[in-house]
């Protein structure tokens, strides 16, 4: 039977075995993803809130190091929506511009994109 978590969390350890941060990095999002938003909204889904944080904070870490801007950008947008999804705005919005500024490399857009929009495109 098709388990996403179980998955995920498997790619996370193979991800870990081969060395590769940006392998790694991108599991750690796909399995936060799994828990934070891949629970139909049920008021269970708050239990799975900080488990999910932690991973995507993590996801954060290795991308910084060695990530492409892509991967950096994602992980810091996803981190940024999970944190409005635990209501911290604030840190959200912290976490979203700065993912902003990496995608585009600070220039000045006038209508800026969803960042869920750029989250959904991979890496």
């Amino acid at each position: 039977m098709f388990n996403i978590r179980v998955d995920c969390r498997n790619a996370v350890k193979y991800a870990q075995l081969s060395g590769d941060t940006r392998l790694e990095a991108a599991c750690y999002i796909h399995l936060a993803n799994a828990l934070c938003f891949g629970i139909p909204v049920s008021p269970g889904r708050e239990a799975f809130l900080p488990k999910a944080l932690a991973l995507f904070q993590r996801a954060v870490e290795l991308s910084q190091n060695g990530g492409t801007h892509f991967l950096r950008s994602k992980s810091l947008a996803e981190y940024g929506l999970a944190l409005a999804a635990a209501g911290n705005e604030y840190e959200a919005n912290r976490y979203r511009d700065q993912a902003f500024e990496i995608y585009f490399g600070g220039r000045s857009v006038k209508n800026r994109p969803i960042l869920r929009a750029i989250s959904a495109q991979g890496y």
